[in-house]
């Protein structure tokens, strides 16, 4: 307390002798500095004003740029750490502070250049090393990331940001049990922070610690310091574990809004309320690059007719690769929004004229749901979530009648009201090119099962099923990969553990590869085995495309029926099971009809082409009339209509009605 007395002291002087001489330099640098160590906004007007009066004084515009970017006046900062490099372009506190400013901006590879450069000025400089492990680990550069942290634990061992993203690097390099050690780490450096919280419980639903890793994830987001994301995460952490009931879930997705959720804007909108006119249509995700979600959102994009329909991306990511910029030649329009608010999004959605704003994935990645909260469109649409958002403002959701029946067969809540489509899903025709030879149980002699899903989809009643499984198909053998994780230790003797069959029928394949090397692993696959209690959707997709039919257990929910979504609409409702034991009856018989399997391995990418999941256009006019339906609905303000009917057009021949439906609560 004294030291603020004294620091409160110094800048009343300062004031006072400031006011007398307001065109000295000297006298206004010390009123900003006295300032900072009081109010550190207060200190931006002397500090710019002296760096009006000394334009050629490097540490005048430096000042500045420091006091603006702990403001996270990020733009005015840059502009004056660049002043600062005209001046002096080897100052390695400027180099720093707009490595930073370009980090936050996402100009990720200007700020590893700059940052670089401050460190050959300054290699021990702690906090450079840890501000550039951080960009290396937001662009998934782990390994660099991982040695920088560790050469700045060298320096200073309890430096918590750098325990932080080496957890982070470990757990991008499936190091989960080396990740969780040095998060836990972090965690007692900084025994309240939310971030180590988050990340311990990353690690632990890859090992399947699934019961501590939401109890965990569920303090960190219901504390009242807490921002939204650890709650959005808990949003997604949900839907693994089947040991969460539905009533849970929706009780989550309330609170979330409850505690999250902005005051709408309710100033009218600019947009003209003409049923016809062409649309502009803004799709908002974080995962606009060579993600899972861009193989059925980049056809849909692809194949949307222009003159009805005017097509913005916003890309709430920083990662960027060629599949963005062919998602980018697809559209009329594309703003980069990860350095925004969520209101500051919503703004610029407004600018734009947004009529439908589509908000894909909204609680997985870094995607952005309460943007909708400040109601930046007339109209806003969830696709692709892995449930409900929870958000009063978020007006539908679209889905098919396998993803949401009818709400009098399901449990499952939505604050939205439900749009369905014949089925939502679509992909770009199978690769014929992809080898696919004949059944490896034909040449073997014994089954071989597989699952390619993220560990995290796999809870013990899964490993159960399995365990069943292999014990009623002698000789069999179960194939586990997803990128790297299989690698862990830890995971593999969960799974061991779980399963109870003898270790030498399980294999696990872990490492990076590319997509043409990892769909060449099915050629050793008979059938898959999906996970529950989220289902595989990329997954199923990518088995049914190499001729492997896989066999699902239909959930109570959104995530629980992805693969029931797929395998439907291709003729393969048998191989969907209603239960447990359905579940393995399905796939003990299937392991012992080879003929079967053969059949299935050269028919089923025919069936697929063939499939409403690889029509571009016909989907597209699906998706098309359903926004021209709900436009027309808002033109009209005619809250009590819920049943809209989408006539087949364009020889669409599947029968279907798209219903509005009006949600079981909004309270």
């Amino acid at each position: 307390m004294p030291a603020a007395s004294n620091a409160g002291g110094e800048a009343t002087i300062a004031r006072q002798y400031a006011a007398l001489a307001p065109d000295r330099a000297e006298v206004q640098q010390q009123l900003g500095l006295a300032a900072a160590a009081i109010v550190l906004a207060d200190a931006v007007r002397p500090l710019r004003r002296v760096s009006w009066l000394t334009p050629l004084a490097p540490h005048a515009h430096l000042n500045l740029g420091i006091a603006l970017v702990a403001l996270q006046r990020l733009a005015e900062a840059g502009a004056a750490f660049r002043r600062t490099l005209v001046l002096a372009p080897d100052d390695p506190d400027a180099l720093h502070g707009f490595g930073v400013v370009e980090v936050e901006n996402g100009a990720r590879d200007r700020a590893v250049s700059h940052l670089r450069r401050a460190i050959d000025l300054q290699p021990d400089r702690v906090e450079t090393l840890v501000r550039l492990a951080n960009a290396l680990v937001r662009m998934r550069r782990s390994k660099e990331a991982a040695t920088l942290e560790r050469r700045a634990l060298s320096l200073a061992p309890s430096r918590a940001p750098a325990l932080f993203d080496l957890g982070l690097a470990l757990f991008q390099l499936d190091q989960h049990s080396a990740s969780l050690a040095s998060s836990r780490r972090a965690l007692v450096v900084e025994p309240e922070s939310i971030q180590a919280e988050i990340n311990i419980s990353a690690s632990l639903f890859i090992l399947g610690r699934t019961a501590e890793a939401l109890a965990r994830l569920g303090r960190a987001a219901y504390r009242a310091d807490a921002g939204p994301e650890p709650f959005r995460n808990l949003l997604a952490a949900l839907t693994y574990s089947s040991d969460v009931g539905e009533e849970a879930r929706w009780a989550a997705a309330r609170a979330f809004e409850a505690r999250h959720a902005a005051t709408p804007d309710r100033r009218p909108f600019a947009a003209t309320r003409d049923p016809e006119r062409r649309l502009t249509v803004g799709y908002l995700s974080s995962d606009l690059y060579e993600h899972a979600i861009m193989r059925s959102l980049g056809p849909l994009l692809s194949a949307h007719d222009r003159s009805g329909f005017r097509i913005i991306g916003y890309a709430a990511g920083t990662h960027e690769d060629a599949t963005t910029d062919r998602l980018r030649r697809m559209t009329d329009g594309w703003r980069s929004v990860a350095g925004l608010s969520d209101g500051g999004i919503a703004a610029r959605v407004r600018e734009d004229g947004v009529d439908i704003l589509v908000i894909v994935g909204g609680r997985f990645d870094q995607n952005r749901p309460l943007v909708a909260s400040h109601r930046a469109a007339p109209v806003q649409i969830s696709l692709f979530d892995g449930g409900t958002s929870g958000l009063a403002e978020m007006d539908y959701l679209i889905a098919d009648r396998i993803l949401v029946p009818p709400s009098s067969r399901r449990a499952e809540r939505f604050t939205e009201r439900v749009l369905r489509l014949p089925s939502v899903y679509l992909y770009a025709p199978p690769d014929r090119t992809m080898p696919m030879g004949e059944p490896p149980c034909l040449a073997k002699g014994h089954v071989a099962f597989a699952c390619f899903n993220n560990p995290m989809k796999i809870d013990d009643l899964t490993l159960s099923l399995w365990g069943r499984v292999l014990s009623g198909t002698p000789g069999s053998t179960l194939t586990l990969k997803y990128m790297g994780r299989y690698a862990d230790r830890d995971l593999q003797r969960r799974v061991l553990d779980r399963i109870g069959i003898d270790p030498g029928r399980v294999a696990f394949l872990a490492g990076s590869s590319s997509l043409a090397d990892h769909l060449a692993l099915y050629a050793d696959v008979d059938i898959a085995l999906d996970a529950t209690p989220f289902t595989g959707s990329t997954t199923t997709w990518e088995a049914l495309t190499m001729g492997v039919p896989v066999v699902t257990l239909l959930g109570e929910n959104l995530v629980g029926r992805l693969s029931a979504s797929l395998l439907e609409p291709i003729g393969l409702h048998e191989l969907v099971a209603r239960d447990p034991d359905d579940y393995v009856r399905i796939a003990c018989d299937l392991a012992r009809d080879p003929a079967r399997l053969a059949v299935l391995r050269h028919g089923l990418r025919d069936r697929l082409a063939r499939s409403p999941l690889c029509d571009g256009a016909r989907r597209a006019r699906q998706f098309e009339r359903i926004y021209r339906a709900v436009w027309r609905r808002w033109c009209q303000a005619a809250p009590n209509v819920d049943t809209v009917t989408i006539c087949p057009q364009d020889g669409d021949t599947e029968r279907h009605h798209d219903r509005i439906e009006d949600p079981q609560s909004r309270s």
